[in-house]
């Protein structure tokens, strides 16, 4: 059975790898592989929707875990960005805008965190 709790542990890390230890910021380090797990932990979110979209949540009566488990892994991440930025211009509820939004800029920073040696990330 696959782990539905994935997104949600990987934003614990997230805020584990952001907090101040023994009263000090966290390191550029810390704030850069907070970031990209934040960001993973949001992917994997929109991954298992997906999943349970195509192939039926764990609770539902048609469910099927071989295709839950090829759906999940089915989204790749330059997909669900090109969908996201056409969510945005679409006839989406609020709720969709935003979640895709927030996904496009969390890809945005995880890229910087993960690939640009000159930005300085900052606790918010």
């Amino acid at each position: 059975m696959s782990d539905r709790t994935l997104a949600e542990g990987l934003l614990d890390v997230a805020e584990k790898l952001c907090a101040r230890v023994d009263g000090r910021e966290p390191t550029q380090a810390a704030l850069r592989r907070g970031q990209s797990t934040a960001y993973y932990a949001h992917f994997h979110d929109m991954s298992r929707m997906s999943a349970d979209t195509v192939a039926g949540g764990e609770h539902d009566e048609d469910h099927d875990e071989e295709a839950w488990d090829e759906s999940y892994r089915g989204l790749n991440h330059g997909t669900a960005a090109e969908a996201c930025g056409k969510i945005k211009g679409g006839p989406f509820p609020d709720e969709v805008r935003t979640y895709a939004e927030v996904f496009e800029q969390m890809r945005e920073a995880r890229n910087l965190a993960d690939y640009d040696p000159t930005v300085q990330l900052q606790k918010k």
